[in-house]
């Protein structure tokens, strides 16, 4: 389940609350397990040493010939497929993006979240940026 062609760019790009960089890191990705699928384009997207910030991600969907944008959370440690104006994805227009609803409780929610777990497993940039903001949220003592 290989992350292929991977491209990472450091943007002059500041956060508005942060002033951090925006990092991208974007790709292709395919799953073994389900050889009649395409190659699957991906973005992620982070503010450069701001954990809380999250990852936001975008994942085209060839049935639907849209993307889907989710945001991973690394205080909960979990992925949240948002609806497209929860989210500014620039040169993407809100109509090239699937509502929450057309994904979440489908088919198509399975090989989603394969797909995100295997970004964010393979994805070497996401991969590095991960490691560096991880928050331990086990139990305080």
């Amino acid at each position: 389940m290989p992350v292929e062609e991977q491209f990472e760019e450091i943007t002059d790009i500041a956060c508005e609350c942060c002033g951090f960089k925006t990092v991208y890191s974007s790709g292709f990705v395919y799953l073994d397990d389900e050889e009649d699928l395409p190659d699957m384009e991906y973005v992620a997207r982070w503010t450069d040493g701001k954990g809380d910030h999250g990852v936001a991600l975008l994942v085209f969907i060839e049935d639907f010939d849209k993307y889907v944008s989710v945001m991973f959370d690394f205080e909960h440690h979990a992925f949240t497929v948002i609806n497209p104006a929860d989210n500014d994805w620039g040169d993407v227009e809100e109509s090239e993006l699937l509502d929450r609803d057309e994904i979440i409780g489908t088919d198509h929610a399975v090989t989603l979240f394969k797909v995100l777990d295997e970004i964010w497993l393979k994805d070497k940039s996401l991969n590095k940026f991960a490691e560096m903001v991880m928050i331990d949220t086990g139990p305080v003592e």
